[in-house]
């Protein structure tokens, strides 16, 4: 998911820093799949797209190109209330999840 290549060239010789922005995203980000989940099961557009919109700018970020593609179209298909926003929220709290684990692998490959 993350161009752990590319982001190393955008911050070539900063593992560290690139360590301390995954330790951000972590903490900042650590109930994003729960949150979306709960927006799903209560069908609330309003958080689905807000909750859509933190993602894609932590995912950008982090060079997680699928994700930030992912959270655009979830965001965009929720402020325009279209019926496939539930199952985008729900294929990207899925992938969110899936991205917060690869965050602590390369967490502790750069460490």
């Amino acid at each position: 998911m993350i161009n752990i290549e590319g982001l190393q060239a955008r911050f070539p010789g900063r593992d560290e820093f690139i360590i301390k922005l995954f330790h951000s995203l972590l903490a900042g980000h650590s109930t994003a799949a729960t949150d979306l989940n709960a927006a799903v099961n209560t069908e609330d557009l309003e958080s689905i797209a807000f909750l859509a919109h933190r993602v894609k700018g932590a995912a950008g970020n982090i060079m997680a190109e699928s994700v930030f593609a992912l959270a655009e179209k979830t965001e965009l298909s929720a402020k325009n209330n279209e019926p496939d926003s539930m199952q985008l929220a729900s294929q990207l709290s899925e992938q969110v999840a899936l991205l917060l684990q690869e965050i602590e692998r390369h967490i502790n490959l750069l460490e």
